[in-house]
């Protein structure tokens, strides 16, 4: 997880991937009305000024899809 100072720009999920040179930002909530990819665009921004040269991905997760990474 990251967050900056004063819990301003909380993201849920940060993954760096140095050799591909790219960068995931996940969030995740119970109910998928409350996710905003705009809104987890402007929270990366300024993560993304340490890494300008990788590529940014952003992933929006719920409980519906949890099937998705339970293995049976």
């Amino acid at each position: 997880s990251y967050w900056e100072r004063g819990n301003k720009n909380e993201i849920d999920i940060v993954a760096i991937d140095d050799i591909k040179r790219s960068i995931i930002f996940c969030e995740v909530k119970l109910n998928p009305k409350r996710l905003n990819k705009n809104e987890l665009i402007v929270k990366s921004q300024k993560l993304l000024e340490k890494y300008k040269d990788y590529e940014p991905n952003y992933e929006l997760l719920s409980i519906q899809d949890i099937d998705r990474f339970i293995k049976n």
